[in-house]
């Protein structure tokens, strides 16, 4: 809940299109912390797996590559656009992240018993699912096919009102 004050004090004193570098350091420095925080605990501390992913300060990283690009498409849109105009590259490559990190990586270290042991899944793991999520979402969000899906489907009518609504709240 701080970030948000954070951001906003940290580009305060800039105005223009100077406040959006300070944006992009404040960003990226907070993405580096949280992964160096939860590095520096599994290393030292070693706790389970599920003990790192129930930390959120450890996890502020998901959430800033999201704010991240939400400044790249606010602050850079040329450079957004460019992004978004390769979604048919980035569409594959983001569900072959989220398949390989968050399914067979997971599926495999908990079938080998290593989930808990791993640096890897402790701490890079998050990072890697984090970013294949982004890249999926920033596909679909340029997509003109599901911009324009058949809103006169109820179904699809039912998953945008209820997609509106709770996350709006």
């Amino acid at each position: 809940l701080l970030v948000p004050l954070v951001l906003l004090i940290g580009t305060k004193p800039t105005r223009g299109p100077d406040r959006a570098r300070p944006f992009f350091i404040l960003s990226v420095a907070i993405i580096a912390l949280s992964l160096a925080a939860r590095a520096f605990w599994v290393i030292f501390r070693n706790p389970a797996w599920a003990a790192v992913r129930d930390q959120p300060f450890l996890r502020m990283d998901s959430l800033m590559f999201g704010v991240l690009l939400a400044g790249i498409a606010a602050y850079r849109p040329s450079i957004y656009s460019l992004i978004s105009t390769r979604r048919r590259l980035l569409f594959p490559l983001g569900l072959t992240g989220i398949f390989f990190a968050g399914g067979y990586q997971v599926f495999m270290l908990v079938r080998t018993q290593t989930l808990n042991a791993s640096l890897y899944a402790r701490v890079f793991l998050f990072t890697v699912l984090s970013v294949s999520i982004a890249i999926t979402l920033v596909s679909l969000e340029s997509s003109d096919r599901i911009n324009h899906l058949g809103s006169e489907r109820p179904w699809v009518r039912l998953v945008q009102f209820i997609s509106i609504t709770s996350y709006s709240a």
